[in-house]
């Protein structure tokens, strides 16, 4: 269930008209990492812990980059996040991946924004 921060597109559009050097490219990597790690540890803390085992969701979220964005979410073998995500028949919905990320959205585009301009010393 990926999420994705409108108008940063615009601006890798952008950053990658600008130069297309290993320097830019390292640049935007690094405000995605800084934003994804972010966004990581306050899923990590928003999400359910069960009282039943002794492997968490929490414990497991995984962030892979595919191109020019990254991707976060809960390992597959987490699967059962989803309902609680989305809820079920019998049971309501408790979004914390959509909560997360509105309640995390203006943190996470400061702190990839403050990336940039340190690492292209704009």
């Amino acid at each position: 269930m990926p999420l994705e921060l409108t108008g940063m597109n615009e601006i890798l559009q952008r950053l990658n008209s600008l130069s297309h050097g290993a320097h830019t490219q390292r640049a935007i990597d690094k405000a995605l990492r800084a934003g994804a790690n972010h966004l990581k540890g306050k899923l990590a803390e928003n999400t359910p812990k069960s009282t039943q085992t002794l492997r968490h969701a929490a414990d497991n979220i995984v962030v892979e980059m595919d191109g020019d964005r990254i991707l976060i979410g809960y390992h597959k073998d987490h699967f059962y996040m989803q309902f609680v995500e989305f809820g079920t028949k019998k049971m309501t919905a408790n979004p914390v991946v959509a909560r997360t990320f509105e309640q995390e959205m203006s943190t996470v585009q400061r702190l990839m924004k403050d990336t940039l301009r340190r690492e292209l010393n704009l």
